[in-house]
């Protein structure tokens, strides 16, 4: 958004030329993820563990894992949720580039989530069988 603001209505302004360079917004961008999820991490944390979306962990499993117990999951919402904030704000959006890695990351994320809701909501042990991720990648892929 800020780069088309800068190209339709501030290109005439020397000093707003940073605005232009592709290593200015790509920090800028990341800054921004950062500090969107440093500002957003906790409430997102809190939503999720009032929702139950929650770690469970096996009883044979080792005991060093009984501290996740608990923990919550889905935490990739935050991270892909402040990822494309950061690209509607700062990217270039006619790059095919730019769009073909935030399609990508939305699909993957996707996959993410549906592993995380059946081992969350659905208790499905595991969640999502090992194959079934990998074809489903490949397939994204």
């Amino acid at each position: 958004m800020f780069y088309y603001l800068y190209d339709l209505y501030f290109n005439h302004l020397d000093s707003l030329r940073i605005f232009s360079y592709v290593t200015f917004r790509a920090l800028m961008a990341g800054l921004t993820s950062m500090f969107v999820t440093f500002w957003l991490g906790h409430k997102v944390i809190d939503f999720l563990y009032g929702l139950k979306f929650r770690e469970s962990v096996r009883d044979d499993g080792p005991k060093s894992h009984e501290s996740k117990k608990g923990t919550p999951t889905m935490g990739g919402l935050l991270i892909i949720g402040s990822l494309l904030l950061s690209v509607l704000l700062w990217g270039n959006l006619k790059n095919s580039n730019v769009i073909i890695l935030s399609v990508f990351s939305l699909c993957f994320s996707a996959l993410g989530f549906a592993d995380d809701y059946m081992k969350s909501v659905k208790k499905i042990k595991g969640g999502m069988r090992a194959r079934t991720k990998f074809l489903l990648s490949i397939l994204i892929s």
